[in-house]
């Protein structure tokens, strides 16, 4: 165990052992790589002299990587979800590195027992959360940890609970009619250039940059869209403003804004997986040959203006994307992820939306899903 590493030297190549831990063929995927520190988290839980370390020598060297961190360098963490079920009880985050744990779970488990039976006599609270797929690898190992340790997990706002699930769809899309289509594939720009008028909605249209009027306009009702989705999830969702406004200025991120006369009602994002770094880029680059052609598309959000909410906007944007991949001449997949509450709509809506342009897809059911848990630890009595 180390509490602290002695430099930060090596800390781009612990970073790159650490994503080695979560990206690998002996892992079942799931689709979305939420809870894996991104480098600045890594960084911070590295250097916080609170984070227990776990030293795991290699062929070569000895890598280093954090186990247990104070949950506020989880960046993406949503610390009012979790205040408000834990309380003031002291809150860690916890990374289940199942690789190193059954390479050498003695030490492993030597490395984690004292912060763990410390969090415990604090009445602390631990944060990890991993995909439905491992669930059954993921509870067997930490029970083993915490029978060694002589501790008990009790789940405070268990996987099945409310606002506990991200759903994560994947589907290829697939023209339902024979349609005239280039030779050679071409962008979603191109494809809309050359939309026939026959096939153009009135009401949306595709843009690679907004003016800003629009982008303050949209800001306004995103930020409380996002805040209100936040709320109720464990995860802060949505972009900062600046982050935002320099998306909309970005042409990789295709904008389908639906307008009734001046005022946005809708836009739908959409972009290449690999320009989304919370998206499991492993899973998409082993699981899909469309991946190094930039053909899988993935929307980090539909953004819905609630004084003119209507499901029909939602359809008629994802309409107007199938009409654009049908015509693209490139084989396509398409891929989202939702919240607890997105979730009761957005499949079947993309679903219907995307066979109106022309796309058979299936969303009935998700591909995975990522589990948020918090577990009180105490002594076994």
């Amino acid at each position: 165990m180390s509490e602290q590493p002695a430099a930060v030297s090596g800390i781009e190549a612990n970073f790159a052992y650490y994503r080695e831990c979560f990206e690998n063929p002996s892992r079942q995927q799931g689709a979305e790589a939420e809870g894996l520190f991104d480098s600045s988290d890594f960084r911070l839980a590295y250097e916080d002299p609170r984070t227990t370390m776990l030293d795991i020598p290699t062929d070569d060297s000895l890598r280093t990587v954090p186990l247990l961190a104070p949950l506020r360098n989880y960046g993406d963490a949503n610390l009012d979800f979790y205040n408000r079920y834990a309380g003031s009880r002291p809150l860690m985050y916890y990374n289940h590195l199942s690789t190193p744990f059954q390479q050498s779970p003695q030490a492993y488990i030597a490395a984690l027992r004292p912060a763990l039976r410390q969090l415990a006599a604090q009445n602390g609270v631990i944060v990890f959360n991993h995909t439905d797929l491992e669930a059954h690898t993921v509870n067997a190992e930490l029970t083993a940890i915490t029978d060694a340790s002589g501790l008990r997990l009790t789940d405070i706002h268990g996987p099945e609970g409310a606002a506990t699930k991200h759903y994560h769809y994947a589907s290829i899309a697939t023209p339902i009619e024979k349609t005239d289509v280039p030779s050679t594939p071409v962008s979603l720009y191109s494809a809309y250039a050359q939309l026939p008028d026959v096939l153009q909605d009135a009401n949306v249209t595709v843009s690679a940059t907004l003016p800003i009027k629009d982008i303050e306009q949209v800001w306004g009702f995103y930020e409380q869209a996002f805040a209100e989705l936040t709320a109720n999830d464990p995860v802060q969702a949505g972009f900062s403003e600046k982050d935002f406004k320099n998306l909309m200025q970005d042409p990789s991120f295709v904008k389908f804004v639906y307008r009734e006369g001046n005022t946005i009602g809708n836009i739908n994002i959409q972009t290449d997986v690999r320009n989304l770094p919370w998206m499991n880029q492993y899973y998409y680059r082993t699981t899909f040959p469309q991946y190094e052609q930039g053909l899988v598309f993935c929307s980090p959000g539909v953004i819905t203006n609630p004084e003119l909410r209507s499901p029909s906007m939602t359809i008629r944007s994802a309409s107007m994307l199938g009409k654009l991949i049908v015509r693209s001449g490139a084989e396509s997949i398409i891929t989202f992820a939702c919240d607890t509450e997105s979730n009761k709509q957005v499949p079947g809506l993309a679903r219907i939306g995307l066979k109106k342009g022309g796309l058979q897809t299936n969303f009935s059911k998700p591909v995975s899903h990522q589990l948020f848990r918090m577990a009180s630890i105490a002594a076994k009595s």
